[in-house]
């Protein structure tokens, strides 16, 4: 227990010296920046010094120590001390330069950028400097594919211990599938796939989205991670209709698993294609635009495509055609299902049959291997294939019915990790949503709240929509929803472990 311990603090310290390496770019823009102040560069100084000095006094006092996380149960634990290290040294900047009243209000806006949540307690961020801006897009950037699976790309020296975080890590597929045969160079193919489609993302935005290179950047490292970050109080509803279909097509590159991606670029043209869980995730993303498109066009609700009109940069997007409806209709679901939280329309106006499919699709969320949260589309579409079986039994008992998956059966043990995983998601959304309303928050902000939360998507419904924020709600229910983002991004199992696993060693 011992060894593990020191093995443990040994990984914290190298993984706080990752946290010190993300935030230089944003001191160096503090620091040159025509926006920057004294008190900015002092606000992303003081975590960097803390993070140095921790990693330099562990690496003096245990430099003869090999980290050796051997136990799965280690590796749960120390994912969750590390996502808990990375936000609250993230929380930082955000508190110790101004711009947030306390300390709750930063973690909560570092909670919501490392988990890719998206969700702001800044009441304006287009007041904000650059430095800021680009800590916002660096957390979403770092969260995207998984802090731990950054560090063993970046950090080989965690060693076995990197193996161990990594399963930890990522785990979410019902099959295992890896691009390289090692884990190392699978981390390290998926950050290269990664960051190539966000410099991607970026160039577009920046050549043909009306947006510079740094609000291109920005949102390029919201949209890959499936974050939702702005640099503007409208989100995308401030930018031309170009910028808005290149955000769609790559939110949907964010919602597909990178294994797909990676097995693509070797050659494997058909990868997406032969996979059921994409195809099933195609299905599901035309049929919601088909049936939203429907739903909104024409009503006088949704006439406005901007959160707020005076925001709205292109004046045509306020019109009532069936194009301007396809747009919004396609942006919303793709926002929702891919659990981004840009948003181009306040859908808190619209009907309420689009609204409940919105919430719908936020439940859901992306394909595994992807940056998306949620349930994910897989764990879906077997858990209706077991329900399909049972109905089949119930009518037929001597039949013998399976569950398969693409090309496999689907095992008995897989089958209820999946059916025990969505009853703990469900069951964990209400119980935060019960939490929320003993915290006076209304039944529709704690209901809707919850489930953006817990499926890391950003924006509710009613005060805590697409038009405003979480900058009013109180402290305690800021810590409830940093809870639900952290749980819902560690997949549920990682934070179950760790009270497992405390409760073991009273």
């Amino acid at each position: 227990m011992l060894a593990a311990l020191r093995s443990q603090i040994i990984v914290l310290s190298r993984l706080s010296l990752l946290s010190a390496l993300l935030m230089l770019p944003s001191l160096v823009f503090a620091l040159t920046s025509s926006t920057g102040s004294v008190v900015e560069a002092k606000a992303f100084g003081t975590p960097i010094g803390i993070s140095v000095g921790f990693f330099l006094v562990t690496a003096a006092v245990l430099r003869r120590e090999r980290p050796q996380l051997r136990e799965i149960k280690d590796g749960f634990l120390c994912v969750v001390l590390a996502w808990v290290q990375f936000v609250v040294l993230g929380a930082l900047p955000f508190w110790l330069s101004g711009h947030l009243p306390t300390f709750v209000d930063g973690l909560f806006e570092s909670v919501s950028g490392y988990t890719t949540c998206g969700a702001s307690t800044f009441r304006s961020v287009e007041v904000l400097p650059q430095g800021i801006l680009l800590w916002r897009a660096i957390t979403h950037f770092a969260g995207g594919l998984g802090i731990i699976a950054l560090s063993v790309a970046i950090l080989p020296a965690l060693g076995a211990g990197g193996v161990v975080l990594f399963r930890s890590e990522v785990q979410s597929s019902v099959f295992e599938d890896r691009i390289r045969p090692r884990i190392k160079e699978t981390a390290i193919a998926l950050l290269v796939i990664y960051s190539g489609l966000v410099l991607l993302q970026a160039a577009l935005l920046w050549a043909f989205g009306g947006m510079t290179a740094f609000e291109g950047f920005v949102h390029a490292c919201a949209t890959l991670s499936t974050g939702g970050f702005s640099t503007r109080d409208a989100s995308l509803a401030a930018f031309p209709a170009s910028a808005q279909w290149i955000t769609c097509v790559f939110m949907f590159l964010g919602a597909t698993s990178f294994l797909l991606h990676g097995r693509a670029l070797k050659g494997e043209g058909a990868a997406h294609l032969r996979n059921e869980e994409f195809r099933a995730f195609v299905l599901l993303v035309v049929g919601a635009i088909v049936l939203m498109t429907i739903l909104v066009h024409g009503r006088p609700e949704a006439g406005a495509a901007g959160i707020g009109e005076i925001h709205v940069l292109d004046p045509s997007q306020r019109s009532g055609d069936w194009s301007t409806s396809i747009r919004d209709a396609a942006f919303q679901v793709l926002t929702c299902v891919t659990c981004t939280g840009f948003a181009t329309a306040n859908f808190d106006r619209w009907p309420d049959a689009a609204r409940f499919l919105l919430v719908a699709l936020m439940l859901i969320g992306g394909c595994t291997g992807s940056t998306a949260g949620g349930i994910k589309v897989s764990r879906m579409v077997v858990f209706v294939r077991m329900v399909g079986r049972e109905l089949q039994q119930l009518l037929r008992p001597s039949r013998i019915v399976t569950v398969r998956f693409g090309q496999n059966v689907v095992p008995s043990d897989a089958l209820i990790s999946v059916a025990t995983l969505i009853a703990l998601y469900l069951g964990i959304v209400a119980i935060g949503a019960f939490l929320l309303t003993l915290l006076e928050i209304p039944l529709i902000e704690s209901a809707s709240g919850a489930i953006a939360s817990m499926g890391c998507v950003g924006p509710g419904l009613g005060s805590i929509g697409p038009a405003g924020n979480y900058a009013d709600i109180g402290a305690g229910a800021k810590l409830v929803l940093c809870g639900l983002m952290l749980t819902g991004r560690l997949e549920i199992y990682a934070v179950l472990a760790l009270f497992a696993l405390l409760r073991r060693r009273r």
